[in-house]
């Protein structure tokens, strides 16, 4: 076995990701009396996908060269609360609940699992 300089190497990985998602919410906020601020909360749907592809050579005796795609589609469940403070300034918290978690992937027997994400977001509106 010899060390080779990262020159030399002809290792190579190549990998792309992608997220998306478009999603409709219902929003029902009351104004807080003799204020600018707003409480509310949403509820709403989604759909969106998410795609990885990989491609990697490792330069050895032989070789070796692996490939490895990724692509979900799915769902989304979307609700949380909302603050609007001094009419400009908005703090969201969502959670968002995929429906399944399949993958779309049948040429390899991988394992693909999916989680609630939870987000706080800050918004200031111009």
């Amino acid at each position: 076995m010899s060390a080779k300089n990262k020159k030399d190497s002809k290792d190579k990985i190549e990998a792309k990701q992608q997220l998306w998602s478009v999603n409709l919410d219902l929003l029902v906020e009351a104004n807080i009396p003799k204020t600018y601020a707003y409480i509310g909360g949403f509820v709403g749907a989604g759909f969106g996908q998410i795609y990885y592809d990989a491609q990697y050579y490792i330069d050895s005796l032989f070789g070796y060269y692996g490939y490895l795609n990724l692509k979900m589609k799915q769902l989304f469940l979307n609700f949380g609360a909302a603050l609007t403070f001094g009419a400009k300034h908005r703090l969201e918290f969502y959670y968002k609940i995929p429906t399944s978690d399949e993958l779309n992937n049948k040429e390899n027997s991988l394992y693909w699992t999916t989680h609630s994400l939870m987000s706080f977001v800050y918004q200031y509106t111009f």
